[in-house]
């Protein structure tokens, strides 16, 4: 078979072509955000795990979480046993609009200060000029969203309890302030505590109740922590990410019952000597007794349900109210 032998006038348009890509097209696709990011005035910096994207003028607020940011999801990896492809793009926003451009997706939440995509391996966080400690705060911010990322992103698609992903991020990010131990103490003296199956696909809306929910992730993860270490906490998220259901992976991991675990912690959270300091610092005293109140009023009404239940049918009509000594008992 005869082989193909070019002319010379199509060797040399070949080669124009060649040129025009190496000149125009393979810089763009190389350049790709980098390129965005210096058409809109951003700046770039990039580590060995992470790239950053911010305006210039973010940059002095930045410097202690670009220098510490690599040892942070290092460590995250380390509690984890994951590894975080590299590399990790966290772009920061001074104003709302500007948060509001960055993300990569549309659709977030437009009052939260930071998000993570963990299918996209992207952080974006918000610059609160509100904040007490700005520093501090977007700091916490940083740490909180990027160990989403450290846990979410090797589940593949997969999704832990909603209350273990926020619980990981606040543990990490150290987010555990007064007020979090007395939405907490609250519940626990009213006996308000949410089920943790009931914050596993997501938190409630009520602000109040998802107040609770955040304040009772960052404790039982600290708890978990306290008590049994971070190995088998590890052993539970590496079984989640084969796939294993949570309750049941975090029995194998633990040794114990993921009902004996939560019930365990709930009644350490009705401590005397946990539940005082928050009482007494508060300044609210008239939680004792309005708390002393309710659950005389929740077991006197439990009392009288099973007399009702128990009495004969012909005695159903006749009026009937709880003895007195029952608020005594």
């Amino acid at each position: 078979m005869d082989r193909f032998h070019p002319d010379r006038s199509f060797l040399l348009r070949l080669a124009g072509l060649r040129a025009w890509l190496l000149m125009w097209v393979v810089p763009c696709l190389l350049a790709g955000t980098p390129a965005q990011a210096a058409e809109t005035g951003w700046t770039t910096v990039e580590t060995r795990k992470l790239k950053y994207q911010f305006q210039p003028r973010m940059q002095p607020l930045l410097e202690e979480i670009i220098a510490e940011g690599d040892a942070v999801l290092s460590a995250m990896e380390q509690d984890l046993g994951v590894s975080i492809p590299p590399k990790t793009l966290v772009r920061v926003a001074g104003d709302e609009d500007e948060y509001k451009s960055m993300w990569p997706e549309p659709g977030a939440p437009e009052w939260s200060e930071g998000l993570a995509f963990p299918h996209l391996n992207v952080v974006v966080i918000r610059y609160n000029n509100q904040a007490d400690d700005l520093n501090a705060h977007l700091r916490e911010v940083f740490v909180h969203e990027l160990a989403h990322i450290a846990l979410l992103h090797p589940m593949q698609g997969r999704r832990p309890p909603h209350w273990v992903s926020e619980g990981y991020s606040m543990w990490k990010a150290r987010e555990w302030t007064f007020e979090h131990k007395k939405a907490l103490a609250f519940a626990a003296l009213t006996d308000s505590l949410l089920s943790f199956g009931g914050i596993t696909r997501g938190f409630p809306p009520q602000a109040g109740r998802a107040a609770l929910a955040y304040a009772q992730s960052a404790s039982m993860t600290r708890w978990l922590m306290d008590r049994h270490g971070i190995e088998p906490y590890r052993a539970w998220i590496q079984r989640m990410m084969r796939g294993e259901p949570a309750d049941a992976s975090m029995t194998a991991a633990f040794g114990v019952p993921a009902e004996t675990l939560f019930a365990r912690w709930r009644e350490e959270q009705k401590a005397f000597e946990l539940l005082m300091p928050v009482v007494l610092e508060s300044g609210v005293l008239w939680i004792i007794p309005a708390a002393v109140i309710a659950v005389g009023l929740v077991r006197v009404r439990r009392r009288a349900r099973k007399r009702l239940a128990a009495l004969p049918e012909d005695d159903l009509s006749r009026p009937w109210l709880p003895e007195a000594d029952d608020w005594r008992k």
